[in-house]
């Protein structure tokens, strides 16, 4: 066959064939570590039912008054146009409003009530908060919609991360230090 001419769509077949089977043997199963994780809009299905769900029409983008939602880049690979929020760049608000869970028209985004909205969780990078350094900082405490709930200053004047974090990133937008970043949880 290799003195043969192959059809561009045997051509393409056979490419793609071969290069899905490369990624798979040098990454196999490890492909979930690699993979890009966003940081979804508030009120957002769990990530395989909201990439099957999302429709990409950007609602829940125009519909956010704080521009806090927009489309992820390419640095999103094959999920580029899904809807993320950037909390270093502009974090969630979490609006009384609620409007990009009312604008979703495909249901990828259902409205839940604030307290029970998981979009991450905040992480403290103990190497980078001055906290850890003897100085006294509240920002992530203070930017915190639910303050002394999701976040608080421990005995030892550090600020602990509870399990009730929504994952915003207000306390990383506005860390001046870059000691705290939403992981998300998907």
């Amino acid at each position: 066959m290799s003195d043969e001419l192959l059809s561009r769509k045997d051509f393409f077949k056979k490419g793609f064939s071969k290069f899905f089977q490369f990624l798979h043997e040098t990454v196999g199963d490890n492909l979930g570590v690699l993979a890009y994780s966003p940081v979804r809009p508030p009120g957002a299905l769990e990530e395989k039912e909201f990439l099957d769900t999302c429709v990409k029409c950007g609602k829940c983008v125009d519909s956010c008054e704080q521009e806090s939602i927009r489309f992820a880049g390419i640095e999103a690979g094959f999920l580029v146009g899904f809807p993320v929020v950037v909390p270093s760049e502009r974090a969630c608000f979490v609006c009384d409003d609620l409007s990009c869970m009312k604008a979703c028209p495909s249901g990828a985004l259902n409205l839940t009530d604030k307290f029970n909205i998981k979009m991450g969780i905040a992480v403290v990078n103990k190497d980078k908060c001055i906290t850890y350094n003897g100085e006294d900082c509240r920002v992530c405490v203070t930017s915190c919609p639910f303050p002394e709930e999701a976040i608080f200053i421990d005995q030892q004047k550090h600020p602990f991360v509870n399990k009730s974090c929504i994952g915003c990133g207000l306390c990383e937008y506005w860390c001046d230090y870059d000691a705290i970043r939403v992981k998300s949880e998907r």
